[in-house]
């Protein structure tokens, strides 16, 4: 009679050969990539590349590419392309902006003082005599926060 002990280890060990005698298994098909096509040549002209490292390209070099796009978007580049003073301009501008705009998601804090004299009619008291006339003064700081609620 064997011991009750043994009975959960045996059954574990027997789901573990049963795992790792699966784990070798393959499931699936043998994948292999297709091999693309071969180019046929590397220059637009279909002839032998040279890369001449002292010439310079004049004109519209990215025309050289036949693409399209990349003409669409370098002749809109260019048209929008400015001298070197303008752009750095346009960015001094963007900063001033940009910190004009971070200003507002601090609290803003202020300070105001007014003097002034008043003097109350008798449209006020009517026929109660009304305090006399005084100079009056205010002082005070504000501080101010807009809140974020998105």
């Amino acid at each position: 009679m064997r011991p009750a002990r043994l009975k959960p280890l045996r059954g574990a060990l027997a789901g573990g050969l049963l795992v790792l005698g699966l784990s070798g298994c393959m499931v699936g098909p043998d994948f292999h990539r297709p091999q693309g096509p071969a180019p046929k040549a590397y220059s637009a002209g279909g002839g032998s590349s040279r890369i001449d490292l002292g010439a310079t390209l004049e004109g519209d070099w990215w025309a050289l590419l036949a693409t399209p796009g990349v003409d669409r978007e370098v002749r809109r580049a260019l048209a929008h392309n400015q001298t070197l003073a303008a752009a750095e301009a346009t960015l001094a501008r963007a900063q001033a902006l940009l910190a004009a705009r971070s200003g507002a998601l601090y609290p803003q804090v202020s300070a105001s003082a007014t003097a002034g004299r008043q003097v109350y009619g008798a449209a006020l008291f009517g026929p109660l005599k009304g305090p006399p006339p005084f100079t009056y003064y205010a002082i005070g700081p504000a501080v101010s926060y807009a809140f974020d609620y998105n």
